[in-house]
């Protein structure tokens, strides 16, 4: 229908203010279109930013976390060597402890044969 109203070129008129109004809209456009590219590309940017950021942390995490693991496996392996060296020394003084016993058991039975020797003794010289 707009085309039928339009028959020839010669029939199209544009004033200045039409000319006016079509330049305005073309630099309105083209000014939002390089707004939005250049905003594009800063946002683009800032991405890439925050996940180099982002990268860089989740590597010094997972570092502190190998670490955090390989301390507490350590603290582990020292408790029980530390452990096992009490265990020993304990061992070794509880063996200390036995045979000093043994040899105060074996001194109170030297003593106890000497104290019957002595009371047989007397014994006799009593009843004689």
């Amino acid at each position: 229908m707009f085309l039928e109203a339009i028959h020839s070129v010669n029939d199209v008129h544009f004033t200045g203010k039409d000319v006016a109004y079509i330049v305005g809209f073309l630099v309105t456009v083209l000014t939002a279109w390089f707004k939005l590219k250049v905003d594009n590309e800063k946002q683009n940017e800032k991405i890439k930013s925050l996940m180099y950021k982002a990268d860089q942390y989740k590597s010094e995490c997972k570092d502190e976390f190998v670490n955090a693991k390989n301390g507490r496996q350590q603290i582990r392996k020292d408790f029980d060597a530390n452990i096992i060296s009490n265990n020993i020394v304990f061992t070794t003084r509880l063996d200390k402890i036995d045979s000093e016993i043994k040899d105060l058991n074996q001194a109170f039975n030297k003593m106890n044969v000497n104290i019957t020797q002595i009371k047989t003794k007397l014994d006799i010289i009593i009843n004689k």
